[in-house]
C-alpha cells in the first residue's frame, strides 16, 4: 500500500493554482508528466467530473477519471488503469485554500501496485 500525504504552500492565486492542476493541457508544465490527453470531457466543464484523461509519466501511463470537480478548492479523481503496472487507487484529492498571499495545496493519494515477480529456475 502506498500512501501520499503532501502539503505545500504556492505563492500564486487559488484560481491559477486550481487551473493549473485541474487543466489536464498543463500537465505538460510539471517535470513528473511527459504527456496528458483528455480522453473524454467532463459533464459540465471540460475537465471537470467525468472527464478521463490518460498521463504519461516515465514508463507508466494512467488513466484517471474526476470524480469531484469544485472550482477553486477541491478535486477527486480514480485512477481507472494504470501500465504496465497494476494498480489499486483507493484516493485521489486535492483541496486548496486561499491564503490572501498564496494558496495551500493539500494532496492526499492512496492505493497499492501490484509487484509481481516472475522467477526463473534453472534445472541443476
Amino acid at each position: 500500500m502506498f500512501k501520499i500525504k503532501v502539503e505545500r504552500i504556492v505563492k500564486k492565486p487559488i484560481d491559477e493554482v486550481f487551473e493549473a492542476l485541474s487543466d489536464h493541457a498543463s500537465y505538460g508544465s510539471f517535470k513528473a508528466v511527459g504527456v496528458a490527453k483528455l480522453v473524454a470531457e467532463g459533464n459540465e466543464e471540460r475537465n471537470g467530473v467525468g472527464a478521463l484523461r490518460s498521463i504519461q509519466a516515465g514508463p507508466v501511463k494512467f488513466w484517471e477519471r474526476i470524480t469531484a470537480f469544485e472550482r477553486p478548492t477541491h478535486m477527486q479523481y480514480q485512477i481507472e488503469k494504470a501500465k504496465p503496472v497494476k494498480m489499486r487507487h483507493d484516493k485521489g484529492v486535492i483541496d486548496l485554500k486561499d491564503l490572501g498571499d498564496g494558496t495551500t495545496r493539500d494532496l492526499d493519494i492512496r492505493g497499492s501496485i501490484d509487484c509481481t515477480v516472475a522467477i526463473n529456475r534453472s534445472p541443476t
